[in-house]
């Protein structure tokens, strides 16, 4: 659910509400900008931990904005296309089920507004956000993409791992990141499933093979393309000099790859939530 796509292309239902939704203003920590705001209890708890940090850096977090509801979402675009025309408000506003607000893991900081980016908690956030595993949704010049004008206030929170994943293959876009994983999601279930039956194993993201104990390894070494292949349903993506994503024709999952092995090592251990 962390990893959801939700976007002009990819609606949530009308009757969706996080299963497990806290009150912001049950929290010490957290600076809201009203009342009554709320969020999932993951995204909260991340979001503590992300505001006490920065309060540490004499930076303090305004939560603006958190949860919305498919009808608040639905005014709130009704209003901004009866002011500004339904195409222009479609560029820095969602429709109705198409809001990553509706999930209830992502905030709004600050002003709500371009000035936000170069505020002391703007540029806070664009240098630590990422380690506490929120996410900028809309970055500048990428609205072809992700289907909105740069927001530098809207963060979504996808986790720790999720975040290092987005940044290491996919440009450092989310949007990339939550295609990628939703076009794929049940070939890695399917892959951890068979891994699992025959006691190889895949980590907790689904995509790389855990470490096994040293005789496997040692048998694994004498074919490691065929056994690596035979779980991995397609070669991970990887930057080009041009640091552009892309994904190899041949899998390359050969342990004499330095440029694989490297790749592989350093998205070791991340664990993606669950669909």
């Amino acid at each position: 659910e962390y990893l959801v796509l939700v976007d002009k292309e990819h609606a949530l239902p009308e009757e969706f509400i996080p299963a497990d939704i806290l009150d912001l203003d049950s929290f010490d920590e957290l600076e809201t900008g009203k009342n009554g705001l709320s969020l999932d209890r993951k995204a909260s708890d991340a979001l503590v931990q992300l505001s006490k940090a920065a309060r540490e850096d004499g930076i303090t977090l305004l939560i603006s904005s958190a949860y919305r509801s498919y009808g608040y979402q639905q005014g709130l675009f009704k209003r901004y296309a009866d002011r500004d025309g339904e195409e222009a408000a479609s560029r820095y506003s969602a429709r109705a089920g198409t809001s990553q607000h509706q999930l209830g893991t992502t905030v709004d900081l600050g002003s709500i507004s371009d000035s936000f980016a170069e505020s002391r908690a703007g540029e806070w956030m664009a240098e630590n956000a990422g380690g506490y595993g929120w996410s900028l949704s809309y970055p500048r010049n990428f609205e072809e993409e992700t289907g909105y004008k740069w927001e530098s206030w809207h963060w979504r929170w996808i986790g720790v791992d999720a975040v290092k994943m987005q940044d290491e293959f996919f440009n450092g876009v989310q949007q990339r990141l939550l295609i990628f994983w939703n076009e794929n999601a049940s070939r890695i279930r399917e892959a951890h499933a068979a891994a699992d039956q025959e006691s190889v194993g895949l980590n907790h993201s689904g995509l790389i093979p855990r470490r096994m104990p040293k005789s496997d390894r040692l048998s694994a070494n004498i074919n490691s393309r065929i056994t690596r292949q035979k779980y991995l349903p397609w070669p991970l993506p990887y930057r080009s000099p041009s640091q552009q994503y892309r994904f190899p024709q041949e899998p390359h999952m050969g342990m004499k790859s330095p440029r694989r092995n490297g790749a592989l090592k350093r998205v070791c251990g991340l664990q993606f939530q669950a669909l």
